[in-house]
């Protein structure tokens, strides 16, 4: 996380968030060598054989299509495609995104567009059909390549990340602490507040004809 995009007030937010990811996320090798790396990567080939480099150029070819609203299903599968086709189970996930209808997928694409936070556009995108977070940051990545990057199992092994929940619950743990000691409670009560709070206000479910209903707890 780089601290200039984020408040510098040591009482902010966002300021703890930068020093707690900051404290998780530390580059493995010298900054010097962050070049060089990258040169290995695009020397790489995916498993159709088409290098790295030419599938980058790729799928940000399709991202700015799609930013500039050709909201393809053919468009947004390349991007599908470039994250996944190396994996074991790509047949299985190529299946459950084609299952998508065109519609839905356009209308995700216009959600994730218009989304006011990250985890917005990130919760728009999953709901589709084969699309997990992992998949969703290489879209958004594809769309906005100045506003996010990729989560990937390489990229964490190489920050010494091997389990997601357990960096997320240092994340959240560090963000509690700083929120009790800003509020001048403890954290039994921030929590015990924070899942009233939640049982209080459930998610709200679609129907059908796109009205929305609480969900019954």
């Amino acid at each position: 996380m780089v601290g200039c995009q984020f408040g510098t007030s040591p009482n902010s937010r966002e300021a703890i968030a930068i020093m707690t990811s900051e404290s998780l996320f530390v580059l493995p090798f010298a900054a010097q060598d962050l070049c060089h790396l990258e040169d290995g990567y695009l020397r790489r080939t995916t498993g159709s054989k088409q290098s790295l480099k030419t599938a980058d150029e790729i799928v940000l070819k399709v991202g700015r299509k799609i930013r500039e609203g050709e909201c393809t299903k053919s468009n947004l599968k390349k991007i599908f495609q470039w994250k996944n086709e190396d994996s074991r189970f790509w047949k299985k996930l190529e299946a459950d995104f084609d299952s998508n209808p065109c519609e839905r997928i356009a209308t995700t694409l216009a959600l994730a567009d218009k989304a006011k936070s990250e985890a917005e556009a990130v919760g728009a995108l999953i709901k589709l059909s084969g699309v997990g977070v992992p998949t969703a940051s290489a879209i958004l990545m594809a769309i906005y390549p100045e506003r996010y990057t990729v989560i990937d199992q390489l990229a964490l092994r190489a920050l010494g990340i091997s389990n997601q929940e357990i960096a997320f619950y240092v994340l959240y743990n560090a963000a509690c602490r700083d929120l009790a000691r800003e509020h001048g409670v403890c954290l039994r009560t921030l929590d015990r507040a924070l899942w009233e709070y939640g049982k209080r206000h459930p998610p709200k479910r679609r129907t059908r004809n796109g009205s929305s209903y609480a969900t019954p707890t």
